[in-house]
């Protein structure tokens, strides 16, 4: 009998929560694009993801308008694989097609995973990221560590909690750097569709150089 138990330990894996409950979206969400109308490395970007019908990630494209005059080009492209046994890797492209980067995330347990990325251009240090959810599966706190290998430079962590309205919305970011104090960077949801998701979205900070805008649109699984 003790057997059968342990055995039964051994399989109970950890089901992954889905990237669009992560993210707080709501409907079965297809595809979703945005854009933002701020200078990412200078120039104004557009973020594509697709997702499954159980709301996994399949892709995402990075895309960027440097000329500013309405024509994107491909800065990076994740590819993502189903999980297996609680765990999935994402390789990333860059606009010359070679991999960059790939990331394994592990569910460690029901509500907090990890990543780890190995970089092909940065073998000397390992970065890691651990995310905790809260009890609606959205993500509440996120902690970045970068360690270097044989201590060639100074490792860093950095950390970031989000909070939520009383609807669901993210409407707060707070982000810390090492042992700086947390900056605030306030989310203001501006409209929405006909599922209630967030089509337009303003983010401000008096701490942190980030204010702008973005505008989201949506594909759906019928």
């Amino acid at each position: 009998m003790l057997v059968l138990v342990l055995t039964s330990c051994t399989k109970d894996t950890i089901t992954p929560i889905p990237d669009t409950q992560l993210e707080g979206l709501n409907g079965k969400v297809k595809s979703r694009v945005a854009n933002s109308f701020v200078a990412l490395l200078g120039a104004a970007s557009k973020q594509i993801t697709l997702y499954d019908e159980q709301g996994y990630k399949i892709s995402e494209e990075v895309l960027l308008d440097e000329t500013k005059t309405g024509e994107y080009s491909l800065l990076a492209r994740m590819e993502y694989t189903s999980y297996q046994d609680s765990t999935r890797i994402s390789k990333t492209y860059g606009a010359d097609h070679k991999l960059y980067d790939v990331t394994t995330t592990k569910w460690l347990t029901r509500d907090e995973y990890m990543t780890t990325i190995d970089n092909e251009e940065e073998k000397g240090q390992i970065h890691k990221e651990v995310v905790k959810t809260d009890d609606k599966g959205r993500q509440s706190y996120k902690v970045v560590l970068r360690e270097y290998i044989g201590k060639s430079q100074v490792d860093t962590i950095s950390r970031n909690i989000f909070e939520y309205d009383e609807k669901g919305y993210k409407v707060l970011e707070k982000s810390s750097f090492m042992t700086e104090s947390y900056g605030k960077i306030k989310v203001t949801n501006l409209t929405f569709d006909k599922y209630a998701n967030v089509t337009r979205q303003k983010i401000s900070s008096e701490d942190i150089d980030a204010n702008y805008e973005l505008e989201y649109t949506y594909e759906y699984y019928e």
